[in-house]
């Protein structure tokens, strides 16, 4: 599990692979919300834990079946998402296609060199 937690510096590469990943299932991304507030928070904490909680939010359209299996898929790619939250909306105007909402966190690693220059 170790292997699947990156340094924030990766960050951009992670959003757009997330990106890639959802275009490659066939969802159609109409935002992404990294909380990158969180994230520079984080570094000025003084917290012993090697992790860093990064909230994202991600909103999309597409049929059930291709949503499915971008959920599906994200358990298997190289960083660590975990879901926190799942809204799904359809309307008749809408189908076959449905609105969904994701919520949930990328795991990262804590940058030491800057953990221990906080603490000085």
């Amino acid at each position: 599990m170790q292997k699947r937690i990156y340094a924030r510096s990766q960050v951009p590469q992670i959003l757009q692979k997330l990106i890639a990943v959802g275009t490659s299932q066939r969802v159609d991304f109409s935002a992404m919300y990294p909380r990158y507030d969180e994230l520079l928070q984080s570094g000025f904490q003084e917290n012993e834990s090697p992790l860093i909680l990064l909230p994202i939010e991600m909103a999309f359209n597409g049929q059930f079946r291709h949503v499915g299996r971008f959920i599906e898929s994200l358990d298997k790619q190289a960083f660590l998402f975990s879901i926190s939250r799942l809204e799904m909306v359809i309307s008749p105007e809408s189908y076959p296609d449905i609105a969904v909402v994701v919520r949930g966190n990328l795991y990262l690693q804590r940058d030491k060199r800057k953990s221990a220059q906080a603490k000085m």
